[in-house]
């Protein structure tokens, strides 16, 4: 009859079966006669207290006979299941009773109502098969559980608690059998994504790279790569610059509603929905899918899940790009079935520039000076560059200033790096911008810029790494000159301390210098306080220090990138980690000159007569640090004098007075 689907039939046909093979009481009775109203089928509405049971199953089998005159016999969605998945009678029939089981209500609760006995002799009934092969094929190792058309985790609301079985229906297959607008089930559980913004070309990775990832996804059968890095590195815009440059169509996993998840069952859907030829699915996120450590549940244990990952990639035929943002949990057995592993660090200033004048080629909102401070100050991402740009090009079109609209990209900037980067605006916030010029070193500063940029020209080509040393007296501007350094070459400098590596736990502060080289490569890596990793080895008494030096001479060697280390003690140092630096520079103390100069620049509102620049100039083993302690105490002074200024600097040049010996030799 029109009106009435196929499952308005189905779930009249198992209320009659329970009917068969159950008590006659009132609650079922109700449900099938309320079950005939919908259909507009009359039957007598008989009470129990009429103890009239000949007429409950007369009015029975006439909706039985109704139902097999009317009943539709297929169902064009259960068949294009069981065509594409290879399903058997009993899979389709488990399907329907789970379809029905979380639809109907009604039926739930009288479900739940029955003995364990009733319940297993209703779908045993239904399945028409036996009690231990429902039970088989109930398991997350089932057939259909590693098809992904059943749920073991939020959508498994069909609980057998005496056999160990919570199961349900996977929530996308339940939508796609409810809907009526005749949707492919691949538009419940896959979305096409958008094009990627930024051209392959553009991405701050080595040629071989990308011709390997290329190749991978240009293979016949699957494919597994694994993009792993920090939030916001271009993980995702890569894998679909990757997919548009290889013909393929990327897709993404639907994620749930109300918690954002992706059940491992919807992966083994997906795996039978795409076609390698032409689609590849893009994973963001897969830390909870491939961290099997992460999984205490219903899954599995961690060693049972990390089973049924590998036997889903060793079976796949699909391609696939997981991205993640860490490794440390992936089991290595699923590390070794990649076919490609890229990891992606911060983006160097040299990259975030690149990005901006990518962007800046269609918009011009910015002049090279402001993209050039922008680049420098903000550790932006590409996705985030981009919505500075959209923001910005709607201020442009409102009419708003330049000026203005530098200030909004500036906040939107910080802002984000604050929350997201867990960072202050300023990158280098913490050290003092320098004038080179008024640096006393060794060697002429220029030159040894000169040199740096010299050896930079031919880094990508040598991948030789380059290890600095500068040692003096603390506030001579080591740090600071550093950090220029990484800001000329365009390259981001990597802070570290001491502390940030030193741990009590055996093993630990190897981990963390191998890391820290790690994040730094390619890039600047800074460390201060370097005299703490690197002692004279015959002064180390505990083998535990010999192991953390060594380590790091074992770093230093192996690094590709530009190392500067910066220490106080340099008589501290060991021989062999000495000779591994070819630049040793000394920090001094500014000369008079220099130390008039220093002052001029603080304090540009001061008139400095002759008397106080006599006084300034004789104040030897002052150094930039100084200068910048006496103006920030007298930053809330009113008009301090000249002599008051050169009081406060006597007193700091006092304070370090057990400093002021040499630190070390000349190089």
């Amino acid at each position: 009859m029109e009106g009435f689907t196929y499952w308005d039939y189905r779930y009249t046909e198992l209320l009659l079966q329970c009917w068969n093979t159950q008590e006659h009481g009132d609650d079922l009775y109700d449900l099938i006669h309320n079950q005939c109203d919908l259909l507009k089928v009359l039957i007598p509405n008989i009470s129990a207290e009429e103890k009239d049971s000949v007429n409950r199953d007369k009015a029975v089998n006439e909706i039985k006979e109704y139902v097999s005159m009317h009943m539709q016999r297929t169902n064009p969605k259960l068949t294009e299941l069981a065509d594409r998945f290879n399903l058997q009678a009993h899979h389709i029939k488990i399907v329907e009773f789970l379809y029905i089981y979380g639809s109907m209500n009604a039926f739930t609760a009288y479900f739940e109502k029955q003995s364990a006995a009733c319940q297993l002799v209703i779908l045993t009934t239904w399945v028409h098969i036996s009690k231990n092969e429902l039970v088989a094929e109930l398991r997350l190792h089932s057939p259909m559980g590693k098809l992904g058309l059943l749920e073991f985790e939020r959508f498994a609301l069909f609980d057998l608690r005496h056999i160990n079985i919570r199961v349900g229906l996977n929530k996308y297959v339940h939508n796609y059998l409810e809907d009526i607008n005749n949707r492919p089930l691949s538009s419940f559980l896959l979305h096409v994504l958008e094009p990627p913004y930024f051209a392959l070309e553009t991405f701050d990775l080595p040629e071989a790279t990308i011709l390997s990832a290329k190749a991978a996804l240009k293979r016949h059968g699957p494919a597994f790569l694994l993009f792993y890095g920090e939030p916001g590195t271009g993980k995702s815009e890569l894998s679909k610059a990757l997919s548009l440059s290889c013909n393929l169509i990327p897709y993404s996993l639907m994620t749930d509603d109300v918690d954002g998840s992706r059940p491992l069952s919807n992966l083994y859907l997906s795996a039978k929905l795409l076609d390698s030829k032409k689609e590849v699915l893009i994973i963001d996120e897969a830390d909870t899918l491939l961290n099997s450590e992460d999984v205490l549940s219903a899954q599995g244990t961690p060693s049972t899940f990390k089973a049924i990952v590998n036997q889903f990639l060793d079976n796949a035929t699909i391609k696939i790009i997981f991205i993640t943002n860490q490794t440390n949990r992936i089991p290595a057995s699923v590390l070794r079935r990649m076919h490609i592993i890229i990891g992606f660090k911060p983006a160097s200033i040299q990259y975030r520039k690149q990005m901006w004048e990518t962007n800046n080629n269609v918009t011009n909102l910015f002049s090279s000076t402001d993209i050039d401070k922008l680049a420098k100050d903000f550790k932006a991402n590409p996705s985030r560059i981009r919505q500075v740009y959209e923001i910005c090009s709607l201020l442009k079109e409102d009419c708003e200033s330049q000026e203005r609209i530098l200030e909004v990209a500036k906040d939107m900037l910080s802002r984000s790096q604050e929350m997201l980067m867990k960072d202050n605006q300023k990158i280098n916030n913490k050290i003092e911008e320098i004038d080179v010029g008024l640096l006393h070193l060794s060697i002429d500063p220029y030159v040894l810029l000169d040199r740096i940029k010299k050896w930079y020209d031919t880094f990508s080509r040598t991948q030789q790494g380059l290890n600095i040393l500068f040692y003096g007296l603390p506030g001579t501007g080591k740090s600071a000159l550093a950090i220029h350094i990484a800001t000329e070459l365009q390259l981001q400098p990597i802070i570290k301390r001491a502390s940030d590596l030193f741990s009590p736990y055996v093993g630990v502060t190897e981990d963390r210098i191998r890391d820290a080289f790690k994040e730094a490569e390619n890039n600047v890596l800074i460390l201060d306080e370097a005299d703490s990793f690197i002692l004279n080895r015959e002064k180390n008494e505990r083998s535990w220090e010999r192991s953390q030096t060594n380590e790091f001479l074992n770093q230093m060697d192996d690094f590709k990138g530009l190392f500067i280390a910066t220490t106080n003690f340099i008589k501290a140092l060991d021989g062999a980690s000495f000779r591994r630096f070819p630049y040793k520079v000394e920090f001094y103390p500014p000369t008079p000159d220099q130390r008039l100069t220093l002052a001029r620049r603080y304090f540009s509102h001061i008139t400095f007569d002759t008397e106080a620049c006599f006084r300034i100039h004789n104040l030897e083993g002052l150094v930039p640090g100084d200068f910048s302690s006496v103006a920030k105490r007298l930053a809330f002074v009113d008009s301090p004098t000249p002599q008051e200024i050169i009081s406060e600097l006597e007193l700091e040049l006092k304070s370090r007075s057990h400093l002021q010996h040499t630190i070390g030799f000349k190089v």
